[in-house]
């Protein structure tokens, strides 16, 4: 499995110049690197990970998955394990009884672990998972979600308050804002461009935090995820358009059919990943994202 490669990616990390700059530039230090186990993907063809800086996640000290970070510009920004979903990165920052940072981004959330606080990142997720949110024992929640122009930072830092009070209605959460500096600006962005003025910024920003409640929500305000149902490089789309079937999905996650790309599938095994919109085959072995899917589905059907 690829979890079993951490290892390993952590020390191609430190032999691979190209991605350890990436790294240098974001002004993440080597102490984190080695605390946290980054790595970053061989250069061989075949390696899920190429080209991507690698974040493991551990829940209660054992790996869970692996999140991909590209450092090369052609590459689609973002990566996961095809098989397992994604979970909270430092996940064991929940269990401090004072307080939690929860920030979008995983480089975000280094930013302030190395600058003294409690961090964790929801890592893109529109919800906490139950039993991540379940488990939260801190007193006080901050949301430190990026500041843009769209405001999508915001509104997914509700959505993400609503979810964890579902499971605890009690708790403190608040809302914070981060300083207009840029046309968008997240706590990473802060440590790269003003890492003098960083924890200024940060002690700022909880200060003047907004406290959350559920009644403060406009009744016309949006905070659904937004709906990619009609997407053209969604792979459901790709796979209803090319094999003239409907996709039915058969939970929040992930979905299986019958490969399209190896024949005498009786078994479902072809996967699709709503969150990631990328799918992997457990017959074939074939796996990726909208481009590859398109390309496989020429070669087999003959299209192009």
């Amino acid at each position: 499995m690829i979890i079993n490669n951490v290892i390993d990616y952590h020390f191609e990390l430190l032999q691979n110049e190209i991605a350890l700059k990436y790294i240098i530039n974001r002004k993440i230090s080597l102490p984190i690197v080695q605390a946290f186990k980054l790595g970053a993907g061989t250069n061989n063809y075949d390696d899920w990970f190429s080209g991507y800086i690698t974040i493991p996640i551990f829940i209660d000290n054992i790996i869970y998955t692996i999140i991909g970070r590209s450092y090369k510009p052609e590459l689609k920004s973002h990566k996961c394990t095809p098989d397992i979903s994604t979970r909270l990165f430092n996940h064991s920052a929940i269990y401090n009884p004072k307080y939690l940072i929860l920030t979008e981004g995983i480089f975000d959330a280094l930013s302030l672990i190395q600058s003294g606080y409690n961090a964790a990142a929801i890592c893109g997720l529109s919800n906490l998972f139950d039993e991540d949110a379940k488990s939260i024992k801190s007193r006080d929640i901050y949301l430190m979600f990026d500041n843009d122009p769209n405001l999508s930072g915001r509104k997914g830092s509700k959505r993400v308050a609503l979810s964890i009070l579902e499971h605890l209605p009690d708790a403190r959460i608040s809302i914070c804002k981060l300083p207009n500096l840029s046309e968008k600006v997240d706590v990473n962005y802060l440590l790269m461009h003003y890492h003098r003025y960083f924890r200024e910024y940060i002690s700022t920003s909880l200060n003047s935090a907004e406290r959350f409640f559920v009644e403060n929500i406009k009744k016309n305000e949006n905070l659904s995820p937004p709906n990619y149902e009609n997407d053209p490089d969604r792979i459901e789309v790709i796979i209803e358009n090319y094999l003239q079937i409907e996709m039915k999905k058969r939970n929040k996650r992930h979905t299986q059919i019958n490969c399209p790309l190896h024949e005498n599938d009786n078994t479902p095994s072809f996967t699709v990943y709503h969150k990631t919109n990328s799918f992997y085959c457990f017959g074939c072995g074939q796996s990726g994202g909208p481009k590859r899917l398109r390309f496989l589905l020429d070669r087999k059907l003959g299209t192009k």
